[in-house]
């Protein structure tokens, strides 16, 4: 092998390497998204019936034989909500970057990041 390919083995990889690490925590920030989204999917649909709705750990004290409880102190802040949207953004633009910095011929063994 000459320099040349010896140098553009070494990039492809590098890039490769880059780039699986950037899908990965791209992949786990958009997952932390999906659970603060089916949580607030939860709790609205559980809000349609308000009347069966308990909101438990929050400081305040309902009626029993309520049916439905839902733990107010896993319902995600503004703030936290902001974080997890900014997380996933600031992966997913990583893992695009670290793509489009792949040789083509690595890109046509490696899924696509997502839009």
């Amino acid at each position: 092998m000459d320099s040349r390919s010896q140098t553009y083995s070494d990039t492809g990889a590098a890039a490769q390497l880059s780039y699986e690490e950037a899908f990965g925590r791209e992949e786990a920030a958009r997952q932390r998204l999906n659970d603060s989204i089916s949580l607030i999917q939860h709790v609205a649909t559980l809000l349609m019936n308000p009347e069966n709705l308990y909101v438990a750990n929050v400081g305040f004290v309902l009626p029993p034989g309520l049916h439905y409880e839902v733990d107010g102190r896993t319902w995600p802040t503004g703030t936290e909500l902001a974080e997890v949207l900014s997380d996933w953004d600031s992966a997913r633009q990583t893992a695009r970057r670290a793509w489009a910095a792949l040789p083509d011929a690595e890109k046509r063994r490696l899924r696509r990041p997502p839009p």
